[in-house]
């Protein structure tokens, strides 16, 4: 990560939990919000646009992925003084002419005014807007991709809140567990034994991917360990040695790891220590305690 991103990361207030990220957008579609702008940042797969989405009304605007500068201007008449919502808006805040959009929309004035003079006035006159309006419009801005948004947002993010939304793997586990929309437990089991060692806990890649994979016939298993050890393969291997029921003995599982470009003896050991997972010496298998999410 870029120092530029890091330190922008620094800046904004922290929020780990799915009920704190639930009251921040509670709060700020109440009618009497005193919130103008609201800007969430955290890694993809988080549920951060469904967690927002679920307050849009008809009369809103949800703007997702990027649109051209004139449409955006348009949009935001046949909407004016009702909430807007960029989602996905990394590339929306790398164009200039909607960024430029954007930062007018965000001012810290009660109302703001937003003009358009790149051409095209007569398309605005036949379509009934003006090449100039006030507009008193609330935002949240919701941006995946940090590194990219970082410098244009710099001046963006002093006119309201930031959020960095980055919730642990055991915490997002816990989500999917209580929203009830995902409901194979057979791999929600599985992904539960390795929730304290996922690095990078997207949805999609996780458990919507993994469960196509399963209806697919595919190795569901191979996949999910591949996605959650990705650029640790020493940790990969010893879970792939550690379940494979042809491995009958301590010293098989040792050997197959060291044959699989593992590491040392010593190494093996260690990597069952990180992933909770001791050999039973008196029945030669190993144990995979379910990890409790609390």
């Amino acid at each position: 990560m870029t120092k530029r991103a890091t330190k922008l990361i620094e800046s904004l207030i922290p929020v780990t939990t799915y009920n704190e990220l639930d009251k921040w957008a509670g709060d700020f579609f109440r009618a009497d919000s005193p919130i103008k702008l609201l800007i969430v940042l955290g890694p993809p797969g988080r549920q951060k646009s469904t967690i927002f989405s679920q307050y849009l009304q008809a009369q809103h605007l949800f703007i997702k992925g990027h649109v051209t500068g004139f449409e955006l201007y348009k949009q935001l008449y046949y909407h004016l003084n009702e909430i807007v919502v960029f989602d996905d808006a990394d590339l929306l805040l790398e164009d200039k002419r909607t960024r430029n959009l954007m930062k007018n929309l965000c001012e810290t004035t009660p109302s703001t005014e937003l003009m358009w003079t790149s051409g095209a006035a007569d398309q605005l006159q036949a379509q009934g807007i003006p090449q100039r309006f006030r507009t008193s419009s609330r935002v949240v801005i919701i941006v995946n991709d940090i590194e990219a948004a970082a410098a244009a947002l710099a001046p963006i993010l002093s006119r309201g809140h930031g959020l960095w939304f980055n919730p642990s793997a055991a915490e997002m586990h816990r989500r999917v567990i209580e929203g009830g929309w995902f409901q194979d437990q057979e791999i929600l089991d599985f992904i539960g034994q390795f929730i304290h060692v996922i690095a990078d806990p997207d949805m999609r890649r996780i458990y919507q991917r993994t469960k196509d994979m399963k209806t697919l016939g595919n190795d569901w298993r191979g996949y999910l360990l591949n996605t959650i050890f990705s650029g640790q393969p020493s940790l990969r291997i010893s879970v792939t040695v550690a379940i494979d029921p042809t491995l009958q003995t301590p010293s098989d599982r040792v050997e197959r790891f060291i044959q699989l470009g593992g590491g040392s003896r010593a190494t093996y050991y260690r990597r069952l220590g990180q992933l909770n997972m001791t050999p039973n010496r008196a029945n030669h298998e190993v144990l995979r305690p379910q990890m409790a999410v609390e």
